[in-house]
């Protein structure tokens, strides 16, 4: 008797449901050509050097010491998400949610001189280099907002 009651509740509950599935991905830029970076040479290339053969950056900062930070990002991800809600009672709804992404920007920074000479290129997560005095005033989540919106 208790598992055609099980049952039941199971059956009432999710005619009184709501199941909600996403799937999303986001691509935006493209990877960098690896011929491209080891093409600059750090000592001998300078800025227009960068900007000819990578472009215009993602994001630019000016460093405390008088080095000029720049990251070139891009985005390819998929998401997965599902979301259950039901309602137990007239006045109590409980609610699950999974999302399955994970904020991972790849990106290839490149430091320059206070001559505008290339010093270092590092590749690697954006969140892992950013620059240390500058790690509080950017978030990936906004780094990722601002790549979604250059979808268009």
């Amino acid at each position: 008797m208790t598992i055609r009651r099980t049952l039941a509740a199971g059956v009432v509950l999710l005619c009184t449901s709501c199941l909600s599935l996403r799937f999303d991905r986001d691509r935006v830029h493209q990877p960098i050509d690896e011929a491209a970076i080891g093409s600059l040479q750090p000592g001998h290339a300078d800025l227009a050097d960068v900007l000819d053969t990578l472009g215009a950056p993602t994001i630019v900062w000016p460093s405390l010491n008088g080095r000029v930070v720049m990251a070139y990002a891009w985005l390819d991800q998929c998401g997965l998400g599902l979301s259950v809600s039901a309602t137990l009672h007239r006045s109590a709804s409980a609610r699950v949610r999974w999302d399955s992404e994970d904020l991972e920007i790849p990106a290839i920074v490149v430091e320059l001189d206070p001559e505008l000479r290339l010093q270092v290129v590092r590749r690697g997560l954006l969140r892992d280099l950013v620059p240390e005095p500058l790690e509080g005033n950017l978030e990936p989540d906004d780094v990722a907002d601002s790549l979604r919106s250059l979808r268009g």
